[in-house]
Order: structure tokens, then sequence, then C-alpha cells
């Protein structure tokens, strides 16, 4: 008895047909909305890796990239890795992973850069739904995310209250 799943995305929707020896067996359809959700697994390419947040960015194909933390990668990250190399060039079989062997597993307190590199294909699922700087902050929906996160460009209130005072001063001894 073998399985089969199909799987055909299109702009009108999704299509699952789940076929036992080559017979439908099921299929579902959801029409409509194909942006992305949570639990959705996509093949990215890795954009960036940042040592100092030790994490990656992953371009998925939507307007922003995804954001993939060291810890987010498991411990068999390496295997799966190897399987979707091994599977995007041809040599490994998607269905056939009886004689798969396993790869080591990655340290849990090792380096994103010593795991992924740029550009690599890597698979990915989305664990939760996309933050934006206008993102709500607490119970008031007074705070935005962007208000906690440093500008450097923007004078604080207490330096822009003395520049100006500053400016008064030179302004009044050169009038």
């Amino acid at each position: 008895m073998s399985l089969e799943l199909i799987v055909d995305s299109r702009q009108e929707g999704i299509w699952l047909a789940l076929l036992r020896d080559g017979k439908l067996i099921e299929l579902h359809q959801e029409q409509g909305q194909t942006d992305f959700a949570v639990g959705d697994i996509y093949l990215g390419k890795v954009r960036k890796t940042v040592s100092s947040l030790n994490a990656a960015f992953v371009d998925v194909g939507y307007e922003k990239d995804a954001f993939l933390h060291y810890l987010d990668l498991g411990p068999q990250f390496n295997s799966l890795n190897k399987f979707t190399k091994d599977t995007l060039q041809g040599k490994q079989n998607v269905s056939d992973l009886l004689y798969f062997k396993l790869e080591k597993e990655i340290p849990k307190e090792g380096k994103m850069e010593e795991v992924v590199s740029s550009t690599q294909p890597i698979l990915v699922q989305i664990a939760k739904e996309p933050i934006s700087m206008e993102t709500p902050i607490g119970d008031d929906d007074d705070s935005h995310l962007g208000d906690f996160i440093e500008d450097n460009a923007t004078l604080a209130p207490a330096e822009a209250a003395l520049h100006g005072s500053m400016r008064d001063v030179v302004k009044e001894v050169l009038d």
C-alpha cells in the first residue's frame, strides 16, 4: 500500500488530494486567501545571518523576511537540511525515509552562522503572526512596539530641549 499527497496551490485556492495506491481517498479544498498562516511550511532562502541576535532572516516570498532564531532550528536541523538539499538536487526519493541516515545534532549553544549560510535554501514553518512597529503593547493600546525601539537619528526630549535653549542663547548673543 502506498500513500501519496498531492498539493495544488493557485491564486484561487489550495487543493490537497490523498491517494492510496493511485486512487483518490480524500480531497480537501481551501479557497480564497493564499496569505501565509501559522503552521504553513515554506522552502525559504536565507537572506542574512545576524550574529548579535544568533538568528537569520529568511525570504519566504512575502514583503518582509521571516525571523529565525538559532534555538528554533531544532536539534535535528542538520538531518533536515541534508534531506532538503538532497531532495532539491534529485538525490533523495522524497517518500523514501527508510534508508535516510540521520546527521549529528546541532549543539544547543551553537551559532547561527556556523549552521546556515546566506542564500541557502531552508525549510521553515511559520510559528507566529507577523509583528509590525504599530503593534499595540500592553492593555491600554496607547503604546506601540516602535515606541520601545531606540532611534539614534532622533534627539531625546531632554537633548532637544537643551539644544533649543542653547540655540536661543546663541541667537540672543549674536543679535
